[in-house]
């Protein structure tokens, strides 16, 4: 069983090499030729855009289901097959970004888009504890993407599609009435925003109070949990799934 294991995490992990690459070439090739960005420019680009792509690849699920039945592998061991293919990935990836972050940082700042140096980097006020963290916390924050995208994909592709319409539509309303309700409470009833603010800083370090930089280790705490919350949910979904309608 490890042997057809690691023979599909072998032929998936080619699969999206393959196709990233392709993507990566032809985007870089418009930014070059049509576009004219500059070469650390285009890396800030396309650090970004890549990453979509990678998102989209992972949110389909069937098609890996598929690929697992013509191994002959259980969904358990499907199961194990997509956290390695993730786990994997998000290093990668990490990589990736994390080197063109140093990159840009170091040569041209005013193409510099992170969300870690923009929220936390300086935090340590060392340097080096600063950047290792910065690549630590880049793994787990990868991997909580790509952990709530793929379980997205697993369950829509247990669902026809009137059931995906609902569950996206559920799921955009379940983000967004929230800010709503926030914004109601803001304009009509009260301007004193002391408790959610202290609620914000503690999932996220960041203190919306000053302009400081933010406590990454609490936001990283709050990945974590989410992460083992997901991995429970998308271990339920993958041993039901799948149905394509």
């Amino acid at each position: 069983m490890i042997i057809k294991e690691t023979a599909l995490y072998k032929n998936i992990m080619k699969r999206y090499f393959l196709y990233t690459l392709i993507y990566m070439a032809i985007l870089f090739s418009i930014n070059i030729l049509l576009n004219r960005m500059r070469l650390l420019e285009n890396l800030s680009q396309i650090k970004t855009t890549y990453l979509s792509f990678i998102v989209v690849m992972i949110c389909f699920n069937y098609y890996l289901f598929k690929l697992s039945i013509n191994f002959g592998i259980s969904r358990q061991s499907l199961y194990k097959v997509k956290l390695s293919l993730l786990c994997s990935i998000a290093f990668i990836v990490n990589i990736i970004t994390f080197s063109t972050n140093l990159l840009v940082y170091f040569f041209d700042k005013k193409d510099l888009n992170s969300f870690y140096i923009g929220l936390y980097y300086g935090f340590f006020q060392n340097n080096i504890f600063d950047f290792t963290f910065m690549f630590v916390f880049g793994i787990i924050f990868t991997f909580f993407i790509f952990i709530i995208f793929n379980t997205l994909g697993t369950l829509l592709s247990l669902l026809g599609v009137v059931g995906k319409i609902i569950c996206l539509v559920s799921i955009y309303a379940m983000f967004t009435l929230p800010l709503m309700l926030i914004g109601i409470y803001h304009d009509f009833i009260s301007t004193d925003f002391s408790v959610i603010n202290t609620i914000f800083s503690i999932v996220t370090g960041i203190h919306t109070s000053n302009n400081k930089c933010g406590n990454p280790i609490n936001m990283l705490v709050t990945l974590i949990i989410i992460i083992i919350i997901m991995l429970f949910i998308n271990y339920k979904l993958t041993k039901r799934y799948q149905i394509r309608r």
